[in-house]
């Protein structure tokens, strides 16, 4: 029987009846003032993280793109320089093989003899000129 004598926990119906009209005051207020501004707001920033989702997919797509073209240019460029290499080494190898035949051809002693001669010859040229 304590408990029934508690004006908090007895039933009322007038009390209930008034209860339920300010809830529904208290909901068709917030509905028409809060809630569809909330809503329109939680809808633009839906839209806009959406936009930004699609731009950052585009940005790794061209990314992407750009990584791959620059993957063909440094494999363009490193068969570039191997080409440039190879001919190199063919020219040297060419000037090398001229180089040898040339040496193995035989001078008459006389150039030879020649150039010892015609070094000391300047040598003392440039003495006598000294002096």
């Amino acid at each position: 029987m304590i408990l029934a004598s508690n004006p908090l926990i007895s039933v009322t119906p007038g009390l209930m009846i008034w209860t339920i009209v300010c809830f529904l005051i208290a909901l068709w207020v917030l509905k028409r003032y809060a809630f569809g501004p909330i809503q329109r707001l939680i809808d633009s920033r839906q839209q806009s993280i959406q936009q930004s989702i699609e731009a950052a997919e585009s940005a790794r797509d061209e990314a992407q793109r750009l990584l791959e073209e620059h993957r063909k240019l440094i494999a363009e460029a490193r068969g570039q320089g191997e080409a440039i290499l190879a001919e190199a080494r063919k020219t040297r190898e060419s000037m090398e093989q001229r180089m040898r035949s040339s040496r193995s051809v035989p001078r008459s002693p006389t150039s030879r003899s020649k150039r010892r001669h015609g070094s000391s010859d300047a040598r003392s040229t440039r003495s006598a000129t000294r002096s």
